[in-house]
């Protein structure tokens, strides 16, 4: 008798049937793999944050007023220009970076290579923006997290802030008045110190994008946004948010609480450069659906994408109420 041999390997039909499988169950962990990972990403920009939570109320305590957002002393015609985190420097463990800048050199020598500007500080990158900390062209060192100004469009020369910092230029007789914690009268659980903004911007997409030449009109700048992209008429800066550390400049050290996290930031500044330039800068991040805020007192807070931003006294809704200091405006379930 004739006895026919089974061939043990798997049929074609049956190998396509495995693949299947296997792609199914791949496209359904893949998702949950990276909802881990930026869960991971995101904690450890919660604590970033913290850190300099911690710091703005050691350098508090030290000096009994909160640290300067941006600015210094006149200098040639200029200020100084620094950013309130060079102040900070020694109460997040960059003391030795700090000494650096004892004997200068200015922010805007950046260009030059100093290591004052060119160091890579991780306590200032939120690890979910991927960020080169030496982008191409450039030799200076980048930076996620910036000061709240509240909700006044202003220049960096501009004091008339109401937000828990702002500039410290002097213009004749009207010299800076230090911010206390003490002046945060709507309370420090309720009011935004720092949050994020994208420093590297993909195209001509709104989240790390600053439109120039266009408006310091709210509606208007939300009127330039095309799904998730600049309109093809608008010009953008090519300056990302985060591309020099220590500049006080508002488009480089600022955001205010105008337009809704993840929003446009649009200027009325007439060149790319946007030294001196007023706007509205607004904070984002590559965190789906919001942005991390340290909270005044110290706590960090996740604020949703779509909070309220019309009405109320600051006039831009739950999103002013949280960024202004001192309008008495209650605040809750956000």
């Amino acid at each position: 008798m004739i006895r026919r041999r089974h061939n043990a390997a798997f049929t074609l039909v049956e190998l396509l049937v495995v693949i299947a499988i296997i792609g199914i169950l791949i496209a359904l962990l893949l998702p949950a793999v990276q909802a881990a990972r930026e869960a991971a990403r995101r904690s450890q920009c919660s604590n970033n944050l913290k850190q300099l939570g911690l710091a703005l109320h050691n350098y508090e305590n030290t000096y009994k007023v909160l640290c300067r957002g941006g600015g210094g002393p006149w200098f040639s015609g200029r200020p100084q220009e620094f950013s309130g985190l060079v102040s900070l420097l020694p109460f997040f463990e960059q003391k030795a970076l700090y000494d650096l800048w004892a004997d200068g050199p200015y922010p805007w020598s950046w260009n030059n290579g100093v290591p004052e500007t060119t160091t890579p500080i991780p306590t200032l990158l939120c690890p979910s923006d991927s960020v080169n900390p030496h982008p191409s062209g450039s030799r200076v060192a980048q930076k996620n997290y910036f000061f709240c100004y509240g909700t006044r469009i202003q220049s960096n020369y501009d004091q008339r802030n109401n937000g828990m910092f702002g500039p410290d230029a002097t213009w004749g007789n009207q010299p800076f008045q230090p911010i206390k914690l003490a002046d945060v009268t709507d309370g420090t659980s309720n009011t935004v110190a720092m949050s994020e903004r994208a420093a590297k911007p993909s195209a001509r997409q709104v989240i790390g994008n600053v439109a120039w030449n266009s408006t310091y009109d709210p509606a208007t700048c939300l009127s330039y946004v095309v799904g998730t992209d600049y309109a093809p008429n608008v010009n953008l800066t090519s300056w990302s948010a985060g591309s020099l550390w220590a500049f006080g400049h508002p488009h480089w050290n600022a955001f205010v609480t105008v337009l809704p996290p993840n929003g446009p930031s649009c200027t009325a500044h007439n060149n790319d450069n946007l030294s001196n330039a007023s706007g509205i800068f607004t904070a984002s991040s590559k965190h789906p659906g919001g942005v991390q805020c340290l909270m005044g007192d110290g706590s960090v807070r996740f604020i949703s994408q779509t909070i309220n931003c019309v009405g109320g006294p600051s006039g831009f809704g739950v999103w002013g109420a949280l960024g202004t200091r001192d309008m008495g405006e209650p605040v809750s379930n956000f």
